[in-house]
């Protein structure tokens, strides 16, 4: 039933129980008045005839007088009847007639009052009979010298209607009262009673069973409510659908936060856990050989279709046990719980290698390199290594050795991870500020943000030493983290535009694009923030990185493409992304007043910037030539030792 039948149900159960006791105390009632007002009523009759009795027997009244009084007595109400019976000692002196002799004996009430029991009897709930006993008072022994004081001289027997006992006022309200307090009594007890078992307790076990579920974080727990309210089982239907529904979304959200974006294959996370649960790995890293210039030649949307179709034909020649992850840009790895077959992987090469990858009309030929390695501790690294000699010494694969990398680099690297976790957790990764100049002032408005690692002995060391290591470790987002948090802080209620660096990798892990919007959204001004993407970076999931661009552009940030002029120089996505700056690369600013092509290079970018509209910073600004050349060639803005070195205050 639903809450509202319930409601009803009660309502009417009450209202049936209250009739049923307003019937049951009615009889009550009745019960008492007969048993007491009435009795009450008879008892003060009785003394009244028996105070005139005495009185006029005092006054010589004899037996006739006496039996005339009481015969007007008894014409005074319809019904009321009253009678005498002499006692024993009575009949002695003045005599007794046979009926009422007999009367006496056959009437155990009348013989109950001669003992001095005053005897109240119902007949019928239609009259009362009360038999008064007289006892002989101080007075009486003048006449009954016969008696002493107490004993039992006769009995007044008084018949009384029940219509026309008196009840006083102050009784009756006093049983109304106490008959409306029970009666409130009993119904709020039933109620709550009712309330209480029906929808109070089962909404304490449902809300105990959620709690328990949210405490143990059991997705696959379900509740059970046995009620008859139907809002309640109803709404514990809709609490498991709830959890069904958070169940599936949960699972396709882990299953989502282990798959590649664009491949929809495994990324490195799912390779790391399949790592745990494999006791003899061994893992094949393959990578495109020059990809950055089919990227480059072809665009980034040819060079997606190439990398979700190599993915697709690496699996179908691992169609066993063995499991395909994309580990990012034109990585691919494979795992397998099997001894490497150096023939098999021959033969996988030779299918990859010979079959060109179409699009649209263009056929495309591609090779790839293979770093194998068996070692199951530090193996996706010791891949990495034999993948970097394999293309080294120019050979299709390689086996991973110890004397592939020398045991100062491997042992580096271990100190290097060391110092990096701690100095994290230790909150000895800062941030420093380097000015950006506009050309034509004298005091800047810009600075760019940098990650500064300080040692425990107050040593200051630079990415190059960290850097390489945090992105091959779990660390690297942390100091993504790291520096948004304290440039956002610091910058908050100075005047200053700041320039915050991200990588690619960044922006494709959600919670660090999260956590970058977030800070974004809570900054007062966003409209100072500028994002430097590293244009070196291969974007190979272009549309993941559109649409987050958009998405800080909307809130109010900037974009500037960082580093241009050392990697792609393409400038279609530049265009697509809207970017509002181009730092344009150090190794073509560091010595163009003495180098030509630099100088030509440099020149085309700030001309197609401006046509683009399209402001233009040069970095590596390390003398006074080299400052006077940019300007010159109409840059924008410069950055360098020479305009100021990174500080720990924005100055």
């Amino acid at each position: 039933m639903t809450n509202r039948q319930l409601i009803i149900k009660i309502t009417l159960w009450l209202l049936a129980g209250s009739i049923v006791l307003g019937v049951l105390f009615s009889y009550y009632l009745k019960s008492v008045a007969l048993k007491n007002l009435a009795g009450n009523d008879a008892k003060k009759t009785s003394e009244f005839v028996f105070e005139i009795m005495n009185t006029k027997m005092q006054e010589g009244w004899g037996k006739e007088d006496l039996n005339k009084i009481m015969q007007r007595m008894n014409t005074l109400h319809d019904g009321l009847v009253i009678k005498s019976y002499r006692s024993a000692l009575v009949s002695e002196m003045l005599g007794e007639s046979h009926i009422a002799t007999k009367n006496v004996k056959d009437d155990s009430n009348i013989q109950r009052a001669m003992s001095g029991e005053e005897v109240l009897v119902t007949e019928d709930e239609k009259f009362v009979r009360y038999l008064y006993p007289m006892r002989v008072q101080e007075s009486c022994i003048t006449c009954h010298y016969n008696s002493r004081v107490g004993d039992i001289n006769g009995v007044l027997d008084i018949y009384l209607p029940v219509k026309d006992i008196n009840i006083p006022l102050h009784t009756m309200v006093t049983y109304f009262i106490l008959f409306l307090v029970l009666f409130l009594i009993v119904v709020f007890i039933i109620f709550y009673f009712i309330l209480e078992n029906k929808i109070i307790n089962p909404l304490v076990r449902f809300t105990s069973k959620m709690q328990n579920i949210s405490e143990h974080k059991n997705l696959n727990k379900r509740i059970a409510m046995n009620s008859s309210v139907s809002e309640i089982t109803h709404i514990a239907t809709v609490f498991n659908g709830l959890l069904d529904e958070i169940k599936y979304y949960y699972n396709k959200m882990i299953a989502q936060f282990y798959l590649d974006a664009l491949t929809s294959l495994p990324n490195l996370l799912a390779l790391k856990r399949d790592l745990e649960a494999t006791e003899t790995p061994t893992l094949i890293l393959f990578n495109i050989d020059n990809f950055r210039g089919i990227n480059d030649f072809y665009g980034h949307e040819v060079g997606d279709h190439i990398l979700v179709e190599l993915g697709r034909r690496i699996e179908n020649c691992h169609k066993d046990s063995d499991k395909i992850y994309r580990l990012g840009s034109d990585e691919f790895i494979c795992l397998s719980e099997k001894p490497f077959d150096i023939f098999r992987l021959m033969e996988t090469l030779t299918k990859l290698n010979n079959r060109p990858y179409m699009y649209k009309n263009s056929e495309i030929l591609l090779t790839l390199t293979c770093g194998v390695c068996e070692d199951r501790e530090n193996i996706i690294e010791k891949a990495v290594a034999a993948l970097n000699s394999a293309k080294k010494s120019n050979k299709p694969f390689e086996i991973y050795s110890h004397h592939l990398e020398s045991k100062e680099d491997f042992e580096q690297n271990i100190l290097w991870t060391a110092r990096l976790k701690e100095a994290l957790d230790e909150k000895r990764l800062v941030t420093y500020y380097q000015p950006i100049l506009a050309v034509g002032l004298d005091h800047a408005q810009k600075f760019e943000t940098l990650i500064r690692l300080v040692g425990r002995d107050g040593e200051v060391y630079s990415p190059h030493y960290f850097m390489d290591v945090a992105k091959h470790s779990k660390l690297y987002f942390r100091i993504t983290q790291t520096v948004f948090k304290q440039a956002f802080e610091y910058f908050r209620d100075k005047e200053y535009e700041f320039s915050v660096n991200i990588s690619i990798d960044d922006i494709l892990d959600e919670q660090t694009r999260d956590y970058m919007i977030s800070q974004l959204q809570n900054f007062p001004e966003p409209q100072r923030v500028i994002f430097e993407i590293l244009e070196t970076e291969e974007i190979s999931e272009f549309d993941v990185m559109n649409n987050f661009v958009q998405e800080i552009r909307e809130i109010g940030a900037r974009v500037a493409i960082d580093d241009f002029g050392s990697g792609y120089s393409n400038y279609s996505y530049i265009i697509k992304l809207h970017a509002d700056f181009l730092k344009i690369d150090s190794s073509l600013i560091k010595d163009i007043d003495t180098n030509k092509d630099s100088e030509i290079v440099v020149e085309s970018i700030i001309m197609s910037a401006k046509k683009l509209g399209i402001k233009t910073i040069a970095e590596f600004i390390h003398s006074e030539e080299v400052m006077q050349k940019v300007k010159s060639m109409g840059v924008d803005f410069i950055q360098g030792y020479h305009i100021g070195k990174p500080e720990k205050e924005a100055l």
